[in-house]
């Protein structure tokens, strides 16, 4: 099964225009919706999307993946939100509550 975690619909910051005085005259927005792999990104954040794109498939509450593991909601969401990476012991609880191969997390890098 291929991670759906291994692209990302993303949008850029948006861009300034300016006129030739340097003031600014419009607000541009630049959506990217093609899908685009995550070149670039840490490898927490690329976990964390792994995680919480499974959880979701599942129909998994953040509380359900947090009491399989012995954790906080709170560490669950710092997980998904690529601000902690889950230990080797934790990535192999994740497996079983998710239904998943380890190098399902890793695929696509």
């Amino acid at each position: 099964m291929q991670p759906d975690c291994g692209s990302l619909v993303y949008q850029t910051e948006a861009a300034l225009k300016t006129d030739p005085d340097g003031r600014a005259t419009s607000r541009r927005s630049r959506h990217l919706t093609e899908k685009r792999p995550y070149r670039g990104l840490s490898l927490n954040l690329h976990i964390g999307r792994c995680i919480a794109s499974r959880r979701t498939e599942l129909g998994m509450a953040l509380d359900d993946v947090a009491r399989g593991l012995s954790l906080s909601g709170e560490q669950i969401a710092e997980f998904e939100r690529g601000a902690a990476r889950p230990t080797p012991p934790q990535i192999l609880k994740l497996c079983t509550l998710l239904r998943v191969q380890p190098s399902w997390f890793f695929e696509g890098l």
